[in-house]
């Protein structure tokens, strides 16, 4: 999100009906509407972030199949099944990507606003904190559709629905669609954080060097910075991202789905315990060396390089094509009103 002006809001506030004679009713009104815009400006943000996250995500669907593949090679003999790299893509982006960026932008831009009006604190310290705000309940909610996307791309089951019974079934009920939740805490909360404070910290350095009215931006600087920011948070978070993947692919044994009694409940325990994140970490690095903390990293350099600026300048696009939407329904809302109040003046 590049740094806006207040020209958005301006444009959206409009005029206040003018009062005449019933001036209780003329200000509930005022409030009224004021309340409603700042809903309306809530949807336009998590509208575009929804938007263009599921937009961003499909498009690299393929190659974040393949970087999930490389991630998990010792698990699949290190070969890249091409068949593969995009089963899911419509579920995953409507379903997890659409309703994950959708509460995350819902969440960050009032967020972030009312801290720097509030608390009256440096830029940066309203970023991390709207971004922690964001990212800690948008993780959650990306975490079933993940967990089958890593499941259908590795070749572990054939369907989105076959992923999700899998899942229930070796887990022990739908909170194994949950499963590896503290792993996307883990990568998601500090990835948001670094990447975002990156942004906009570029973003007002660029702003700084090269002043303008209204500090407005074009779509392609927004995209060049995202793009800059995008690669340096690739490499910063690679490795939670290779743990990620490993305990999302992490399968129980056949006893914990097929056992039954002391054997079956032991079993599901076990289970339960190899998908830990300290536990994968340390087999990770111990059988495969700490280089495998950096697997996946060129596929990843591309969607977080290029991924970014092709998301950044989505989310300008939808954000504006929201806005143009959510302008003509206030209008049409308080068309008799305003043309009220103009007719009394």
């Amino acid at each position: 999100m590049a740094i806006r002006s207040h020209s958005d809001e301006a444009a959206v506030a409009g005029s206040r009906p003018r009062m005449q004679g019933g001036k209780d009713e003329a200000g509930e009104a005022v409030v009224s509407r004021k309340r409603l815009r700042g809903i309306m400006g809530v949807g336009v943000e998590a509208l575009a972030g929804a938007s263009a996250g599921a937009a961003t995500d499909a498009v690299l669907y393929g190659i974040d199949s393949y970087k999930t593949q490389l991630q998990a090679g010792a698990l699949k003999g290190n070969k890249i099944d091409p068949r593969k790299l995009f089963k899911g893509v419509g579920t995953v982006a409507l379903c997890g990507s659409a309703p994950a960026f959708g509460f995350f932008f819902g969440v960050y831009e009032p967020f972030k606003h009312l801290i720097e009006d509030r608390f009256r604190c440096d830029p940066t310290v309203a970023v991390l904190g709207a971004s922690v705000a964001g990212a800690v309940p948008a993780s959650i909610i990306g975490v079933p559709t993940d967990v089958i996307k890593k499941r259908l791309v590795l070749g572990l089951a054939e369907t989105p629905m076959g992923a999700a019974r899998q899942v229930i079934a070796e887990r022990g009920g739908v909170r194994g669609l949950f499963i590896g939740w503290e792993a996307n805490l883990l990568k998601d909360v500090p990835f948001a954080a670094f990447k975002l404070s990156l942004y906009e910290g570029l973003m007002r350095f660029y702003l700084y060097m090269t002043p303008r009215p209204n500090s407005t931006v074009q779509a392609w600087e927004s995209s060049a910075i995202g793009v800059a920011s995008g690669m340096v948070t690739a490499v910063v978070t690679n490795p939670l991202d290779v743990i990620n993947t490993r305990v999302k692919a992490a399968q129980a044994p056949a006893a914990a789905t097929t056992g039954s009694g002391e054997a079956g409940a032991g079993a599901a325990m076990a289970a339960r315990s190899e998908v830990r994140i300290a536990s994968i970490a340390r087999n990770l690095v111990k059988n495969e060396g700490s280089g495998a903390l950096l697997s996946g990293l060129g596929p990843r350099l591309l969607i977080l390089g290029f991924g970014s600026g092709l998301f950044w300048g989505a989310y300008g696009f939808a954000k504006t094509s929201w806005f143009r939407v959510a302008l003509m329904a206030d209008r049409q809302m308080w068309q008799g009103e305003d043309e009220g109040s103009s007719s009394g003046s």
